[in-house]
């Protein structure tokens, strides 16, 4: 379980271009998104994964990291989130997790702040930062 101040990192996911183009079809059918040859006219110059995947696919490296522990990861809100960079299809990423705050305890629940980064894993560079606010469950 994380500590204020502490970071995790969690697995890794590899976003192939089939899995980019599918989740794009599904839920963000935009050309950049969906298609090679219109990709390439876009703003982007090719074929981009979705925001949304992307960020799908961190909140499931996140789960599965498990930084509290039993405790389930609960949204209350998302703050901010900052793309960094297009992520290319076949990209592999990991998430780290940093502990930034824990808020006073309210009717046994406390919330606690995350800055949760989308990493690129070969190069380590920073994808997308998002803060987090999160209900911590009172299990005791």
């Amino acid at each position: 379980m994380l500590e204020v101040g502490q970071s995790i990192e969690s697995g890794t996911a590899a976003l192939t271009t089939a899995d980019c183009v599918a989740f794009a079809q599904s839920f963000d059918p935009q050309p950049m998104h969906v298609d090679h040859n219109a990709a390439e006219d876009s703003f982007f110059g090719q074929l981009v994964a979705s925001g949304w995947h992307v960020l799908s696919a961190t909140m499931r490296l996140v789960v599965d990291a498990r930084p509290f522990g039993e405790h389930p990861l609960i949204g209350a809100e998302i703050k901010e989130i900052k793309f960094a960079r297009p992520v290319k299809p076949d990209t592999v990423i990991r998430a780290r997790v940093t502990l930034q705050e824990i808020l006073p305890r309210s009717a046994g629940r406390n919330f606690a702040l995350l800055l949760v980064e989308t990493l690129d894993n070969g190069s380590g560079e920073v994808l997308v930062k998002q803060s987090w606010k999160m209900l911590l469950e009172d299990k005791e």
